[in-house]
């Protein structure tokens, strides 16, 4: 049995500033924004509609926060409908499927993976291994992967209120 791992060489950029700058760009954001985000499949299990509901928190006192979310799935349309109904559509960028996750990764400030159930998510170990802080649900591997207040932080899955 292979234990699951990342490629470190792919994900430990040495261009950090030039893919920082390069997909801000492309995103039309100032490297002064701070950007959250994640990459994840789009279905219930992954808890994006709490990381909606958290940004909508998070933007009645933050303006200056925006948030990223790579990947496709089924619940995309709702998640931007729900994005619409909480008014934050313009600090939400639904990229979907992208191929260029390391540099997606370096240009974000941190890593959120709400998830509700989870076993050992790629996303996040990836994440940490771009040096991204990561916020996560006490889910499955997630526990296990991050130490709370010092790898990372972990919230209760499901709370919107603790993930803002």
């Amino acid at each position: 049995m292979l234990p699951c791992g990342v490629n470190l060489e792919r994900f430990c950029a040495s261009d950090v500033r030039g893919a920082k700058a390069r997909i801000r760009a492309s995103l039309r954001l100032s490297e002064s924004a701070l950007l959250v985000g994640t990459v994840s499949r789009a279905e219930p299990i992954k808890g994006l509609s709490v990381l909606v509901e958290a940004a909508a928190r998070v933007a009645a006192v933050h303006s200056n926060i925006r948030w990223l979310i790579v990947g496709g799935g089924s619940q995309m349309p709702q998640l931007q409908s729900l994005a619409r109904t909480l008014g934050v559509e313009n600090q939400i960028i639904f990229e979907g499927i992208r191929e260029d996750i390391p540099d997606l990764l370096q240009a974000m400030d941190i890593f959120v993976l709400p998830s509700l159930s989870e076993g050992l998510p790629t996303s996040a170990m990836e994440a940490m291994a771009s040096g991204r802080p990561v916020v996560c649900s006490r889910v499955g591997g997630l526990a296990e992967l991050v130490t709370h207040g010092e790898s990372g932080l972990l919230v209760p899955p499901g709370d919107s209120v603790a993930l803002a």
